[in-house]
């Protein structure tokens, strides 16, 4: 059973001095924002507000380095990743630069020929094509021999990246390139740390913009790209963030861009793009590109003018995202059959899944571990005979990067952040490496507990519209500044019944006070349905509907929202856990 904490904050320090209503200054407390600044901070996403670019170490040389090529009208080579922050970051540098210089060129590593990041082999065909100047994004970081070969070679490189820095003896290990671009750095004092790939390419194209005197609002176009890069990473909605994400949807849903178009068409999606929208409509798709097909495709469907091929880019886009719905499901089921069968769950879940496709592990490890709240490494074979591909990703009490540095010696190759990683090992390796990962856990029970914090108390009959539609005031939301959680007691539980094509939502009804209201919950039908029969027993059951409705009480996490359907408005709940 999950552990549910509520905050208790005061909000002494801010009521009677911002115009906001106790419920949100509670909500605001509870993320840190407890000062009357932070919430004129928080509120303020005027892109004027931006942090200088010049802030960030090496940025002098970087631009100093593009506007020479520029000058000299050299051949600009971009290297990009084969996500959608990738995807973003290499779409925001071609469309930046190439207002100033149209020798442009660019190149996204094979998920499964190349690996991740930029490589000997993608400096080779650089040299073949005569590129002057390489220009990374959303990797590069790590990338040394690639690097050195490159500079070897007579060509200039600049590092745009996000990824933590390696650590060797207490120091930075940075690769050789002509300027590197990342907040990360420990000797860089730009003031925002967590930029996406995307957003430190953008933050070089405002840089070069302010350089060469150009209004830095022909730049605000492309954070509808940079938005996408923010939200599919999974980097905080905080500061800069926020204001990029805020700014960057507006500019979405007023795009003209061809290709985003024709793939939000594609995808039958007929509302307003949010931040759910592209994190789970639109930057799936093109994250698919990625790991079934070339990476290619996501970026000529942004650049592509021919409104012709853009659909079918976007088509293609879609049909490789349910393929790979199909692939991640079948997987999915594979590792819970392999994890259910053993006597006990081990603290670091690592399975080794011969039928997977290396492009998904890293999905189906997300999954696993909201399933189990324990991190989670999921292992395919690669290309290579006898090495296997992982993907891990983490709880907040487990630093994954610095444990996989003390595992270092058992692993070929990894990097990675302290909530996700990659990997390669030695199919002979892989047992030490689990024993050795489970032996140095450091976790404790309470640890592996999920813990739900509760914003605030929130009677569910006393809801309304117009608190509902307050609550909006805080989006977008995400990781750092989550959906805000509410909680009531001794609710009336009415009816439940499991609906949807998968038959993996369940819908239930609430009673309170005579107000009665609807509540659905996405991915965990089984398990609450498992818990309402354990708890009321299934003789209590009549075709869904709850006898002794006096006696169905719980307790309830939810969120609310508006539901609208064929021109019917209704406040409905979004479940987060019962008891």
């Amino acid at each position: 059973m999950n552990k549910w904490m509520i905050y208790n904050k005061k909000i002494s320090s801010l009521k009677g001095k911002i115009n906001l209503s106790d419920e949100i200054l509670r909500i605001l407390v509870n993320r840190g924002i407890d000062t009357t600044e932070k919430v004129i901070e928080f509120f303020n996403t005027d892109l004027k507000k931006l942090h200088d670019p010049f802030l960030m170490k090496d940025m002098d040389k970087a631009v100093d380095i593009l506007v020479d090529s520029i000058d000299n009208q050299e051949h600009i080579h971009i290297v990009g990743d084969y996500d959608q922050d990738g995807n973003s970051a290499t779409v925001t540098l071609i469309k930046g630069i190439q207002r100033f210089n149209k020798r442009l060129t660019y190149a996204i590593p094979d998920r499964i020929e190349d690996g991740y990041g930029i490589n000997k082999n993608m400096v080779d065909n650089a040299i073949k094509i005569g590129v002057d100047l390489i220009i990374t994004c959303d990797n590069g970081i790590s990338a040394h021999e690639a690097v050195e070969y490159a500079k070897a070679k007579g060509i200039k490189i600049i590092i745009t990246d996000h990824h933590k820095v390696t650590i060797v003896d207490g120091d930075q290990s940075l690769p050789k390139a002509d300027a590197v671009l990342n907040p990360q750095r420990l000797d860089c004092g730009y003031p925002f740390k967590h930029l996406c790939g995307a957003g430190v390419a953008y933050k070089l194209i405002m840089a070069l913009y302010d350089r060469l005197d150009t209004p830095i609002e022909e730049t605000y176009d492309l954070l509808q790209f940079v938005a996408m890069g923010t939200v599919c990473d999974v980097v905080d909605l905080i500061g800069e963030n926020r204001t990029i994400v805020k700014e960057g949807l507006k500019k979405i849903n007023s795009t003209s861009n061809k290709g985003l178009l024709a793939l939000i068409s594609a995808n039958s999606w007929n509302r307003e793009i949010d931040v759910y929208a592209l994190g789970f409509v639109i930057g799936p798709c093109i994250n698919a590109s990625g790991r079934l097909s070339t990476a290619r495709l996501g970026i000529e469907l942004f650049l592509e003018e021919d409104e012709k091929l853009v659909e079918s880019y976007a088509f293609e886009l879609v049909r490789l995202n349910n393929e790979r719905k199909e692939l991640t499901n079948k997987t999915y089921e594979y590792v819970i059959d392999e994890i259910e069968s053993k006597d006990e769950i081990e603290d670091i879940i690592i399975s080794y899944a011969d039928m997977a496709h290396e492009s998904i592990v890293g999905i189906v490890a997300g999954r696993i571990k909201e399933k189990f709240n324990r991190p989670v490494i999921v292992f395919a074979d690669s290309k290579d005979v006898g090495i296997l591909k992982g993907s891990g990703r983490s709880i907040d009490n487990y630093d994954m990067f610095s444990k996989l540095n003390e595992a270092k010696d058992f692993m070929l190759s990894f990097g990675g952040h302290k909530m996700a990683a990659g990997m390669s090992i030695e199919k002979k390796n892989l047992k030490a490496f689990s024993e050795f990962l489970n032996l140095n856990s450091g976790l404790t029970k309470e640890d592996l507990q999920k813990e739900i914090t509760i914003d605030l108390r929130y009677p569910i009959d006393i809801l309304s519209e117009s608190f509902i539609e307050s609550l909006k005031l805080l989006e977008p939301f995400g990781k750092g500044n989550s959906k805000p959680v509410f909680a009531d007691k001794a609710v009336n539980l009415l009816a439940y019944k499991i609906i949807g094509k998968n038959k993996n939502v369940i819908k239930l009804t609430f009673i309170k006070n005579g107000i009665i209201i609807e509540c659905i919950s996405f991915n965990r039908s089984d398990e609450i349905e498992e818990y309402i029969i354990s708890k009321f027993g299934r003789e209590n059951l009549n075709n869904y509907n709850m006898n002794n409705r006096s006696q169905n009480l719980v307790d309830i996490i939810y969120f609310p929202q508006i539901n609208e359907f064929r021109g019917e408005r209704n406040i409905q709940l979004n479940l987060i856990d019962i008891r």
